[in-house]
């Protein structure tokens, strides 16, 4: 630098580079951005997970019950709670701990267990999805078994939610359960349970 000489230190430059990536980014994503619906945005970044569908299925459990009734949700999906306006059957709103390496996941799934049998709630949804549970192996499975049988005796089903890899997720409702693809597990699915009516016993 010559004596003398003022060196000038402006600030334009660095802003124009961050401008310049702002706008390549915007322009490499601009379908992401401007385009595509909330509802594609969704399943593009959350692909596998049922966000899009929960409040069809919330709307479903809504309309079929009371503001007084509660409904327990096995799996960590709380929006579903939100969305159908309902109490929570369990405090576990969201079930990872249930199936974590720690000292107390056989007493958290027992508590959750518990819960669920003394409120029985008007609905049980189950969710068979990797996110929901974060399954691993070694994983203890008594609350998968207890909800096996527990469901059978005591709920019936009225809505499936498949997903897919393929072609995404996709819902039957009642009768409509007929159509389910036959043959083939999907990659993940919702079972949406009803409780059965208690029985009428005459003296």
């Amino acid at each position: 630098i010559r004596r003398g000489m003022k060196v000038l230190k402006s600030p334009v430059i660095p802003f124009l580079f961050l401008f310049a990536i702002i706008l390549i980014t915007l322009y490499v994503n601009k379908d992401y951005f401007f385009s595509y619906s909330p509802r594609e945005v969704c399943n593009i970044a959350y692909w596998g997970n049922a966000f899009n569908e929960a409040p069809e299925i919330a709307k479903f459990i809504r309309s079929d019950t009371h503001d007084t009734d509660k409904i327990a949700i096995m799996g960590s999906e709380p929006e579903i709670y939100f969305y159908a306006n309902r109490m929570a059957a369990t405090g576990y709103l969201y079930t990872y701990p249930l199936v974590e390496d720690q000292p107390y996941n056989i007493m958290m799934q027992d508590e959750m267990m518990h819960e669920i049998e003394k409120n029985k709630p008007a609905y049980l949804i189950f969710c068979n999805i990797s996110f929901s549970w974060l399954f691993r192996p070694g994983s203890p499975t008594m609350i998968f078994n207890w909800g096996t049988k527990y469901s059978g005796d005591n709920y019936m089903p009225v809505g499936f939610a498949d997903f897919y890899s393929n072609t995404g997720w996709t819902i039957y409702w009642k009768e409509a359960i007929q159509e389910r693809k036959p043959g083939g597990q999907p990659d993940s699915y919702i079972v949406i349970l009803k409780r059965k009516p208690e029985p009428n016993y005459k003296l």
